[in-house]
Protein backbone atom coordinates (compact mmCIF):
# COMPACT_ATOMS: atom_id res chain seq x y z
CA UNK A 1 0.00 0.00 0.00
CA UNK A 2 1.53 3.17 -0.99
CA UNK A 3 1.90 5.79 1.43
CA UNK A 4 1.60 9.72 0.21
CA UNK A 5 1.93 12.51 3.31
CA UNK A 6 1.34 16.47 3.82
CA UNK A 7 4.00 18.36 5.11
CA UNK A 8 3.02 21.42 7.00
CA UNK A 9 5.63 24.04 8.19
CA UNK A 10 3.85 24.20 11.86
CA UNK A 11 5.02 21.33 14.04
CA UNK A 12 1.35 20.98 16.16
CA UNK A 13 -1.45 18.96 14.51
CA UNK A 14 -3.60 22.04 14.90
CA UNK A 15 -1.26 24.12 13.85
CA UNK A 16 -1.51 26.23 10.35
CA UNK A 17 -3.76 25.28 8.46
CA UNK A 18 -5.54 23.11 10.89
CA UNK A 19 -6.45 25.96 12.87
CA UNK A 20 -9.39 26.27 10.68
CA UNK A 21 -11.77 23.53 10.58
CA UNK A 22 -12.63 23.29 6.93
CA UNK A 23 -9.20 22.52 6.44
CA UNK A 24 -9.36 20.10 8.58
CA UNK A 25 -12.32 18.77 7.18
CA UNK A 26 -10.45 19.02 3.49
CA UNK A 27 -7.68 17.31 4.39
CA UNK A 28 -9.95 14.23 5.82
CA UNK A 29 -11.58 14.22 2.60
CA UNK A 30 -8.35 14.10 0.60
CA UNK A 31 -7.47 11.23 2.95
CA UNK A 32 -10.69 9.14 2.37
CA UNK A 33 -10.04 9.78 -1.08
CA UNK A 34 -6.66 7.98 -1.45
CA UNK A 35 -7.87 5.39 1.62
CA UNK A 36 -10.81 4.78 -1.46
CA UNK A 37 -8.40 3.97 -3.97
CA UNK A 38 -6.11 1.77 -2.03
CA UNK A 39 -3.71 4.11 -0.60
CA UNK A 40 -2.55 5.73 2.68
CA UNK A 41 -2.76 9.61 3.57
CA UNK A 42 -0.57 10.69 6.18
CA UNK A 43 0.32 13.81 7.84
CA UNK A 44 3.76 15.33 8.75
CA UNK A 45 4.63 18.54 10.23
CA UNK A 46 8.15 20.82 10.46
CA UNK A 47 11.11 20.47 8.60
CA UNK A 48 13.21 19.22 11.65
CA UNK A 49 11.33 15.93 11.31
CA UNK A 50 12.68 15.47 7.92
CA UNK A 51 15.00 12.79 8.22
CA UNK A 52 16.54 12.85 4.49
CA UNK A 53 14.77 11.24 1.26
CA UNK A 54 11.52 10.55 1.87
CA UNK A 55 11.36 9.79 5.32
CA UNK A 56 10.11 11.80 8.46
CA UNK A 57 10.17 11.23 12.17
CA UNK A 58 6.58 11.34 13.42
CA UNK A 59 3.25 12.43 11.97
CA UNK A 60 -0.39 11.21 12.03
CA UNK A 61 -1.64 8.54 10.20
CA UNK A 62 -5.35 8.41 8.18
CA UNK A 63 -6.37 5.47 9.90
CA UNK A 64 -9.92 4.09 10.64
CA UNK A 65 -11.87 7.39 10.03
CA UNK A 66 -9.42 9.90 12.10
CA UNK A 67 -5.61 11.07 12.10
CA UNK A 68 -3.83 8.90 14.79
CA UNK A 69 -0.38 9.81 16.09
CA UNK A 70 2.66 8.35 15.20
CA UNK A 71 6.45 8.32 16.60
CA UNK A 72 7.40 5.84 14.13
CA UNK A 73 9.54 6.74 11.11
CA UNK A 74 6.91 8.13 8.28
CA UNK A 75 8.14 6.94 4.98
CA UNK A 76 5.78 8.79 2.27
CA UNK A 77 6.17 7.71 -1.43
CA UNK A 78 5.74 10.96 -2.20
CA UNK A 79 5.22 14.24 -0.11
CA UNK A 80 2.68 16.89 -0.73
CA UNK A 81 4.33 20.22 0.06
CA UNK A 82 1.87 22.45 1.78
CA UNK A 83 4.31 24.86 3.29
CA UNK A 84 8.50 25.58 3.20
CA UNK A 85 10.23 21.82 2.85
CA UNK A 86 13.01 21.77 1.45
CA UNK A 87 14.04 18.04 0.82
CA UNK A 88 17.86 16.32 -0.15
CA UNK A 89 18.22 15.23 -4.05
CA UNK A 90 15.80 11.99 -3.31
CA UNK A 91 12.86 13.69 -1.88
CA UNK A 92 9.74 13.03 -4.45
CA UNK A 93 7.86 16.34 -3.98
CA UNK A 94 4.96 17.87 -5.13
CA UNK A 95 5.82 20.47 -6.88
CA UNK A 96 8.81 19.79 -7.47
CA UNK A 97 11.22 22.50 -5.73
CA UNK A 98 11.65 24.26 -9.19
CA UNK A 99 8.55 24.94 -9.69
CA UNK A 100 7.25 25.81 -6.88
CA UNK A 101 10.15 28.63 -6.55
CA UNK A 102 8.70 29.95 -9.91
CA UNK A 103 5.36 30.51 -8.86
CA UNK A 104 6.20 31.34 -4.96
CA UNK A 105 9.06 33.87 -5.74
CA UNK A 106 6.99 36.97 -7.41
CA UNK A 107 10.08 37.94 -9.59
CA UNK A 108 10.55 34.67 -11.01
CA UNK A 109 6.92 34.61 -12.15
CA UNK A 110 7.48 38.18 -13.82
CA UNK A 111 10.94 37.12 -15.83
CA UNK A 112 8.97 34.02 -16.87
CA UNK A 113 6.22 36.30 -18.24
CA UNK A 114 6.47 40.09 -18.47
CA UNK A 115 4.61 40.11 -20.77
CA UNK A 116 1.55 38.92 -18.97
CA UNK A 117 1.86 40.98 -15.53
CA UNK A 118 1.09 44.79 -14.95
CA UNK A 119 5.12 46.45 -14.68
CA UNK A 120 6.91 45.02 -11.75
CA UNK A 121 10.58 46.00 -10.58
CA UNK A 122 12.28 44.44 -6.96
CA UNK A 123 13.53 47.59 -5.72
CA UNK A 124 16.57 47.49 -3.23
CA UNK A 125 16.54 50.92 -2.13
CA UNK A 126 14.28 54.04 -1.72
CA UNK A 127 15.69 55.89 -4.48
CA UNK A 128 14.93 52.66 -7.02
CA UNK A 129 11.40 52.31 -5.66
CA UNK A 130 11.25 56.18 -5.67
CA UNK A 131 12.37 56.18 -10.03
CA UNK A 132 9.66 53.29 -10.41
CA UNK A 133 7.36 54.76 -8.94
CA UNK A 134 7.63 57.72 -11.11
CA UNK A 135 7.97 55.46 -14.00
CA UNK A 136 4.40 53.87 -13.67
CA UNK A 137 1.08 55.68 -14.96
CA UNK A 138 -1.24 55.17 -12.09
CA UNK A 139 -2.36 56.94 -9.07
CA UNK A 140 -2.09 53.42 -7.16
CA UNK A 141 0.64 51.40 -6.83
CA UNK A 142 1.41 47.60 -5.16
CA UNK A 143 3.96 46.27 -2.36
CA UNK A 144 4.74 42.99 -2.36
CA UNK A 145 7.21 40.17 -0.14
CA UNK A 146 9.16 38.77 -3.20
CA UNK A 147 8.18 35.23 -2.11
CA UNK A 148 5.23 35.04 0.70
CA UNK A 149 1.42 33.50 -0.04
CA UNK A 150 -1.81 33.79 1.33
CA UNK A 151 -1.51 37.84 0.84
CA UNK A 152 0.74 38.61 3.37
CA UNK A 153 2.64 41.50 3.66
CA UNK A 154 0.89 42.89 0.46
CA UNK A 155 -0.58 46.35 0.79
CA UNK A 156 -2.02 48.81 -2.16
CA UNK A 157 -1.62 52.73 -1.80
CA UNK A 158 -1.93 56.00 -3.49
CA UNK A 159 2.02 56.57 -5.29
CA UNK A 160 2.75 59.55 -2.72
CA UNK A 161 2.28 57.61 0.39
CA UNK A 162 3.79 53.75 -0.25
CA UNK A 163 7.46 54.75 0.02
CA UNK A 164 6.87 54.72 3.72
CA UNK A 165 5.18 51.86 3.74
CA UNK A 166 7.74 49.65 2.83
CA UNK A 167 8.80 47.91 4.97
CA UNK A 168 12.60 46.37 4.58
CA UNK A 169 14.17 46.01 1.07
CA UNK A 170 14.29 44.51 -1.20
CA UNK A 171 10.80 44.51 -1.63
CA UNK A 172 8.86 44.43 -4.94
CA UNK A 173 6.35 46.88 -6.40
CA UNK A 174 3.79 46.84 -9.00
CA UNK A 175 1.61 48.59 -11.23
CA UNK A 176 -1.70 48.57 -9.81
CA UNK A 177 -4.54 47.04 -11.50
CA UNK A 178 -7.65 48.76 -11.07
CA UNK A 179 -10.75 45.50 -10.99
CA UNK A 180 -13.18 47.38 -9.69
CA UNK A 181 -15.13 47.29 -12.74
CA UNK A 182 -15.79 43.90 -12.41
CA UNK A 183 -16.13 40.98 -15.03
CA UNK A 184 -19.00 41.79 -17.59
CA UNK A 185 -21.67 38.98 -16.57
CA UNK A 186 -19.41 37.61 -13.32
CA UNK A 187 -19.16 40.22 -10.72
CA UNK A 188 -18.99 43.66 -10.88
CA UNK A 189 -16.61 44.56 -8.10
CA UNK A 190 -13.19 44.52 -6.84
CA UNK A 191 -12.11 40.97 -7.77
CA UNK A 192 -9.43 38.02 -9.15
CA UNK A 193 -9.98 35.29 -11.70
CA UNK A 194 -8.40 31.79 -10.43
CA UNK A 195 -8.26 28.80 -12.88
CA UNK A 196 -7.07 25.73 -11.23
CA UNK A 197 -4.84 23.70 -13.29
CA UNK A 198 -3.55 19.60 -12.50
CA UNK A 199 -1.33 18.04 -14.94
CA UNK A 200 -2.21 20.93 -17.69
CA UNK A 201 -6.18 19.91 -16.94
CA UNK A 202 -8.56 22.75 -15.98
CA UNK A 203 -9.76 21.46 -12.59
CA UNK A 204 -12.05 24.23 -11.67
CA UNK A 205 -12.32 28.35 -11.87
CA UNK A 206 -13.51 30.69 -9.19
CA UNK A 207 -14.23 34.09 -8.69
CA UNK A 208 -12.84 36.00 -5.78
CA UNK A 209 -14.53 39.68 -4.68
CA UNK A 210 -12.98 41.84 -2.36
CA UNK A 211 -14.62 42.76 1.38
CA UNK A 212 -16.32 46.18 0.72
CA UNK A 213 -13.71 48.66 0.84
CA UNK A 214 -11.20 46.03 0.42
CA UNK A 215 -8.65 46.00 -2.71
CA UNK A 216 -7.11 42.62 -2.23
CA UNK A 217 -9.25 39.86 -3.33
CA UNK A 218 -7.84 37.38 -1.39
CA UNK A 219 -9.77 34.82 0.55
CA UNK A 220 -7.32 34.27 3.38
CA UNK A 221 -7.87 37.97 3.99
CA UNK A 222 -12.01 37.72 3.89
CA UNK A 223 -12.73 37.72 0.45
CA UNK A 224 -16.10 35.97 -0.98
CA UNK A 225 -15.44 33.02 -3.46
CA UNK A 226 -17.93 31.65 -6.30
CA UNK A 227 -17.43 28.69 -8.56
CA UNK A 228 -17.46 30.01 -12.38
CA UNK A 229 -18.21 26.68 -14.56
CA UNK A 230 -16.03 26.09 -17.66
CA UNK A 231 -18.27 27.36 -20.06
CA UNK A 232 -17.85 30.74 -18.52
CA UNK A 233 -14.55 31.41 -18.24
CA UNK A 234 -13.68 34.64 -19.99
CA UNK A 235 -11.88 34.04 -22.96
CA UNK A 236 -9.27 36.63 -22.27
CA UNK A 237 -8.43 34.32 -19.13
CA UNK A 238 -8.56 31.29 -20.50
CA UNK A 239 -5.85 32.86 -23.07
CA UNK A 240 -3.79 33.47 -20.19
CA UNK A 241 -3.90 30.41 -18.41
CA UNK A 242 -3.24 28.38 -21.90
CA UNK A 243 0.29 30.03 -22.40
CA UNK A 244 1.58 29.96 -19.18
CA UNK A 245 0.36 26.05 -19.06
CA UNK A 246 2.10 26.29 -22.18
CA UNK A 247 5.15 27.00 -21.25
CA UNK A 248 5.29 24.97 -17.92
CA UNK A 249 4.71 21.60 -19.88
CA UNK A 250 8.25 20.87 -18.80
CA UNK A 251 6.75 20.32 -15.60
CA UNK A 252 4.70 17.26 -16.22
CA UNK A 253 3.17 17.11 -12.50
CA UNK A 254 2.35 20.70 -11.68
CA UNK A 255 -0.29 22.02 -9.24
CA UNK A 256 -0.80 25.17 -9.40
CA UNK A 257 -3.28 28.05 -10.01
CA UNK A 258 -3.46 31.22 -12.66
CA UNK A 259 -4.78 34.21 -10.80
CA UNK A 260 -5.59 36.89 -13.54
CA UNK A 261 -7.83 40.08 -12.80
CA UNK A 262 -9.61 42.43 -15.51
CA UNK A 263 -8.37 46.15 -15.23
CA UNK A 264 -10.94 49.12 -15.43
CA UNK A 265 -9.91 49.14 -19.12
CA UNK A 266 -10.78 45.68 -20.04
CA UNK A 267 -7.70 44.73 -19.84
CA UNK A 268 -6.56 41.23 -18.14
CA UNK A 269 -3.08 40.50 -16.54
CA UNK A 270 -1.67 37.68 -13.96
CA UNK A 271 -2.32 39.09 -10.49
CA UNK A 272 0.09 36.02 -9.09
CA UNK A 273 1.09 32.53 -9.76
CA UNK A 274 0.17 29.88 -6.95
CA UNK A 275 1.84 26.60 -6.36
CA UNK A 276 0.00 25.60 -3.58
CA UNK A 277 -3.67 26.90 -4.57
CA UNK A 278 -6.29 26.27 -1.12
CA UNK A 279 -8.06 23.37 -0.69
CA UNK A 280 -11.83 23.90 0.06
CA UNK A 281 -14.29 21.19 1.42
CA UNK A 282 -16.45 18.98 -0.38
CA UNK A 283 -19.25 20.27 0.46
CA UNK A 284 -18.80 24.01 -1.23
CA UNK A 285 -19.17 23.25 -4.38
CA UNK A 286 -18.59 20.68 -7.29
CA UNK A 287 -15.65 21.95 -8.43
CA UNK A 288 -13.98 21.37 -4.94
CA UNK A 289 -15.15 17.83 -5.40
CA UNK A 290 -13.21 17.69 -8.24
CA UNK A 291 -10.31 19.24 -6.69
CA UNK A 292 -9.75 17.22 -3.75
CA UNK A 293 -10.73 14.08 -6.07
CA UNK A 294 -8.28 14.81 -8.58
CA UNK A 295 -5.32 15.74 -5.51
CA UNK A 296 -5.67 12.24 -5.01
CA UNK A 297 -5.29 10.72 -8.13
CA UNK A 298 -2.07 13.02 -8.91
CA UNK A 299 -0.66 11.83 -5.67
CA UNK A 300 -1.48 8.52 -5.66
CA UNK A 301 -0.20 8.23 -9.64
CA UNK A 302 3.09 9.48 -8.67
CA UNK A 303 3.92 7.11 -5.60
CA UNK A 304 2.49 3.83 -7.84
CA UNK A 305 4.70 5.43 -10.61
CA UNK A 306 7.62 5.60 -8.31
CA UNK A 307 7.19 2.36 -6.86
Amino acid sequence: METVAVFFSDPGFYDNPFDEEEYQIAYRQIAECIRDRGGRFAIVRGQETYRGGNTFEGGWIFEDGAFKRTEDLVHPAVIFNRGSFRGDAQAMTVNEPVFDDLCTDKWKSYEEFPQLFPATAVVHTPAEAAAFLQSIPTAMAVAKPIDEEEGRGVFIFPKKDILAKIPTYPYLLQEFIDTSKGIPGITDTVHDFRIISIRGEFIVAYVRTAQPGSLLANVALGANIQEVPREQVPKEAWGIFQTVDHAFKRFPDRLYSVDTGRDASGVWKIIELNSKPGTSVMEQDPGARRYLNAIADLLLSIARKGA
